[in-house]
């Protein structure tokens, strides 16, 4: 699942806010990288997803719980790693624009 949002959230990236974000990038990240993440999210979730939308997500037993801290404490890892990247970048990149002026 990480990775799925991490993939989704660096072709939205490029989609809108990359070197040369267009039109076309756009409507392909809506067409195809958002509709197929939702579509593997559906198949991933089941219906386990649909009751999770209704307010009704049953409780579940301490194993699973153990297994969802740990990645949950995984991905605040991954992402704090991607936020540094990305700031990384995004400063670099100003960096070289401030250098063409």
């Amino acid at each position: 699942m990480v990775e799925e949002l991490t993939t989704l959230f660096w072709s939205r990236h490029v989609a809108f806010e990359g070197a040369k974000p267009t039109i076309e990038l756009a409507q392909i990240w809506h067409q195809q990288n958002l509709a197929g993440f939702y579509q593997r999210l559906r198949w991933r979730l089941g219906d386990s997803g649909r009751d999770c939308r209704a307010g009704q997500h049953p409780d579940q037993s301490p194993a699973v719980q153990a297994v969802q801290a740990k990645a949950a404490a995984e991905y605040a890892k991954r992402r704090e790693q991607l936020v540094a990247f990305d700031d990384r970048w995004r400063a670099e990149r100003q960096a070289h624009l401030d250098g063409e002026s």
